[in-house]
Parts: C-alpha cells; sequence; structure tokens
C-alpha cells in the first residue's frame, strides 16, 4: 500500500505509520487510548457509544515510529490522561522527542466523573514535544499559551466518545505547521484532525481501526471537502 495524502485508512495506526517514508511528517497529533476500558455516558438518545478498540491497556509501542517518520524540524502533540502523563512523557522521551511543554486543553464546562469522591473534571492534558532544535512556532499562530480554552461538542453533535474540538486543533495546526504541510494521526476516532486541515489548508494522513468510526470519520471528511 502506497499511503497518500488527505486520505485516511481503515487501519490500525502503527501499520500505515510502518508505510510513510522517513521524516516526511510535518506534526503527529495523537490522541491514543489511554488504556482504562473507556466507554462514554454521553449519548443521550439510544446505545451508549461503543468502548475504545485497544483500550485494555496503555498501548504506546508506536512512539517509536512517530519519531521516525516525524521531520526534524516538525513535532509531536500527545494527548493523555493525568494518570497516565508520566509514563507517556517518559516514552515520548525514550524515542528521541525532547518534551518541550505541557499543554492543557479547558473543555470550558465539566464532565462528571466520581460525583462523590473527585473533582469535576474539566481539562485534558497534551505533552508537546519537538525532534531536534530546527523546529520552530510558525508566524501565523506565533507562540501559544499552555492553556487553551475551548468548548467540548455539544453531546448532541459528538459522534465519538473522546471527540474534540475542531477550533482546538486549528489553532495547534498554525502554530505547529505552514499551509501545505502534512499532519499524521495515528488515531483519527471522528476526523477532527483531517477537518481542522482542511480548514487551515494543510493536508492529512490518518488511521482509524475501529470500522464504525472509520466510517463516521469518512462521512464527515467528504461532507466537509463537499463544502469547499
Amino acid at each position: 500500500m502506497n499511503v497518500i495524502v488527505d486520505q485516511i485508512y481503515h487501519d490500525d495506526g502503527p501499520e500505515v505509520m510502518r508505510k510513510i517514508p522517513s521524516e516526511s511528517i510535518d506534526l503527529v497529533l495523537a490522541d491514543p487510548p489511554y488504556g482504562d476500558n473507556y466507554q462514554s455516558n454521553r449519548c443521550i438518545n439510544g446505545p451508549r457509544f461503543d468502548k475504545m478498540v485497544n483500550d485494555s491497556a496503555l498501548h504506546l509501542d508506536w512512539m517509536g515510529e512517530a519519531f521516525r517518520i516525524t521531520k526534524p524540524s516538525g513535532s509531536l502533540i500527545c494527548f493523555c490522561k493525568w494518570d497516565s502523563q508520566d509514563e507517556i512523557k517518559e516514552t515520548i522521551s525514550s524515542h528521541g522527542y525532547r518534551v518541550k511543554s505541557q499543554v492543557v486543553w479547558d473543555r470550558v464546562g465539566h464532565g462528571m466523573g466520581d460525583l462523590k469522591r473527585q473533582f469535576a473534571p474539566r481539562h485534558d492534558i497534551m505533552w508537546f514535544a519537538i525532534k531536534s532544535n530546527k523546529f520552530n512556532f510558525r508566524k501565523e499562530g506565533g507562540r501559544p499559551p499552555t492553556v487553551l480554552s475551548y468548548p467540548r461538542p455539544p453531546t448532541r453533535s459528538m459522534i465519538h466518545p473522546t471527540q474534540k474540538p475542531v477550533a482546538l486543533y486549528e489553532r495547534l495546526l498554525l502554530s505547529l505547521t505552514d499551509a501545505g504541510d502534512t499532519v499524521f494521526d495515528p488515531f483519527m476516532g471522528s476526523g477532527t484532525t483531517a477537518l481542522a486541515c482542511i480548514h487551515t489548508k494543510r493536508h492529512f494522513i490518518g488511521a482509524e481501526i475501529h470500522e464504525p468510526y472509520f466510517n463516521l470519520a469518512q462521512s464527515r471528511i467528504d461532507a466537509e471537502e463537499m463544502n469547499l
């Protein structure tokens, strides 16, 4: 299989990465399963969202391939949870990336969690890492702050349990890439990375192993491209 830009693949992220040439990706933007067997309660009508695939344990074996395909001037953004952040940071560093910042996505509204024994969760964590000192923030987006506040997508519009707002990804892309650059997302989910790339004139390559979410993401991308 020849991997081409502006396409998502119904495949495992690491498998797709192995077919991507070395040092050809400007940004790896990853929101991997956190290994907590997560199943969202956010679906209002009908059945709950499917459980995340490969979420029975924290899998980070894709990180070496991510480093290989990242350009020397490129970078990595990896989402994580508070209880896995240290392990993920260690893994990122062990594969050669230089971790430069912890970034917080303020979801503006809080989630549920343990209502009686846990602070109401309102944020997600990202690690930002570079491959070398050839990376610089781009002029279009400038130097971003470590806290990015964007409301979570409304429950009624969500098609994936961990769906992120397109505006958040657009903000990241403007600071970490230039128009025409290529972004790889090994866990494409609902297709948010692709939509953000379309809006900001970046190229994307994505992988989604779960067929129902792959189909939903592809439909979302097709609809967006028809509106161009």
